[in-house]
C-alpha cells in the first residue's frame, strides 16, 4: 500500500489526537471558569467531566466520517491548540472584575475574623481590664449623651432619669471590681463626669416634675408649688390626714429618686397640712 493510501488512516488519528486535545483543553478551561465562582463549582465539575467524556470521541468521531477524510497534519493540533488558548482567553473575566465580584465576601470574612480576635482578647482580659475598656469605649461617651434640656413629658423625666441610674449602676460595679492604680483613675474620672451631670440634670428634672405634675392634678383641684429640693400639693382633699400619708405612699418614691428632700401636703395655702423629710442625698453624690 502506497503511503498516499496511508493518509487517510494516519489522518483520521491525528484528528482523533487533535480532538482530545483542543476538547479536554477548552473543556478544562471553561470548567475553571466556573469553578472561579464559588456558586458555580457544581456546574464547573460537570463541565469538566463532561468535556472529557463527550467531546474528545465525538469530534473524532466526526473527523473519520467525513468525507472524503481530511488529513490531519501534526500542526493542525497545534494550531488548534493556540486557537483554543485565544478563545480562552477572550472569554476569561478580567481578574480585577473577578476580585471585585468576591470583594464583599472577603471583606465579611475579614470583618467576621476581626470580630472573633475582639471577642478573643476581651475574653482573656481580667476584670478591671474589662472595665477600663468599658470606661473608654462608650461609658465616657454615655454619660455625656445625657441631656440637660428641661424635659418636656414625664416620660422624658423617667427616661433621663433611667439613664443616670444606670451609670450609677456602673459605677457601683466599677468600686466593686479589682482594679490597678491606672483603673482606678479612669473610674475616678468617669464618676466625676457622672457627679457633674447629675448636678446639671437633677434640677431640671425636679423643676420639671413640679410642672407636669400641676397640669396633671389641676382636674383633682390640687395645685403643686415649690422650688429647689421642695414640693408642696395643696388641695382640701389634704384636709384629711389619712389623704396626705395615701398621697405620700403612692409619690414618695418617685421624689426621693428625683431628690427631692421635702415634700408639704396643705388643705389651703399657708394652712394647716403635713411635712415630709425625704432624707434625699446631694445632686452630686452617685447612689445608682
Amino acid at each position: 500500500m502506497s503511503s498516499t493510501e496511508e493518509q487517510p488512516k494516519w489522518g483520521a488519528k491525528l484528528g482523533r489526537i487533535a480532538a482530545w486535545i483542543v476538547g479536554t483543553i477548552l473543556l478544562i478551561n471553561a470548567a475553571a471558569l466556573v469553578l472561579a465562582i464559588p456558586e458555580g463549582r457544581i456546574a464547573g465539575i460537570g463541565f469538566l467531566f463532561a468535556g472529557l467524556l463527550i467531546l474528545p470521541p465525538t469530534a473524532a468521531y466526526v473527523r473519520e466520517k467525513a468525507q472524503p477524510p481530511v488529513w490531519a497534519p501534526p500542526i493542525a493540533a497545534v494550531v488548534a491548540v493556540v486557537a483554543g488558548f485565544g478563545v480562552q482567553a477572550a472569554l476569561t473575566p478580567d481578574p480585577v472584575s473577578i476580585a471585585e465580584a468576591v470583594k464583599p465576601q472577603t471583606n465579611r470574612l475579614a470583618a467576621d475574623t476581626d470580630a472573633q480576635r475582639l471577642v478573643d482578647e476581651y475574653a482573656a482580659m481580667d476584670d478591671g481590664a474589662r472595665f477600663a475598656l468599658q470606661i473608654d469605649d462608650h461609658l465616657m461617651a454615655s454619660v455625656e449623651a445625657i441631656s440637660t434640656a428641661p424635659p418636656d413629658s414625664m416620660p422624658d423625666v423617667w427616661a433621663r432619669l433611667g439613664e443616670i441610674e444606670r451609670m450609677a449602676a456602673k459605677v457601683r460595679e466599677g468600686r466593686g471590681t479589682k482594679l490597678n492604680d491606672a483603673q482606678r483613675k479612669k473610674l475616678a474620672k468617669f464618676e466625676a463626669a457622672l457627679a457633674a451631670k447629675q448636678e446639671q440634670v437633677f434640677p431640671q428634672l425636679r423643676k420639671a416634675y413640679r410642672s407636669l405634675s400641676k397640669s396633671t392634678l389641676w382636674e383633682r383641684d390640687i395645685d403643686v408649688k415649690g422650688s429647689g429640693r421642695t414640693i408642696e400639693y395643696i388641695g382640701g382633699l389634704f384636709a384629711s390626714n389619712a389623704n396626705i400619708k395615701a398621697a405620700q405612699d403612692v409619690v414618695g418614691a418617685d421624689l426621693l429618686r428625683l431628690r427631692f428632700d421635702i415634700a408639704r401636703y396643705r388643705w389651703i395655702p399657708d394652712g394647716r397640712g403635713a411635712q415630709y423629710s425625704l432624707g434625699a442625698p446631694p445632686d452630686r453624690e452617685i447612689v445608682g
